[in-house]
């Protein structure tokens, strides 16, 4: 491989991970959905 390509190959991989974690983040505040929630622990109602 080329340095042009070793270079170019590196930058996709780069703007790639960038995609992927900026989308990773959770915008909801609010985790309980209406009246019910599925319990975390067991005995937790």
């Amino acid at each position: 491989m080329t340095k042009r390509q070793i270079a170019a190959f590196c930058a996709g991989t780069l703007v790639l991970i960038i995609v992927i974690l900026g989308g990773c983040g959770d915008k909801s505040e609010n985790l309980v959905i209406g009246d019910f929630a599925y319990p975390l622990h067991v005995g937790q109602v």
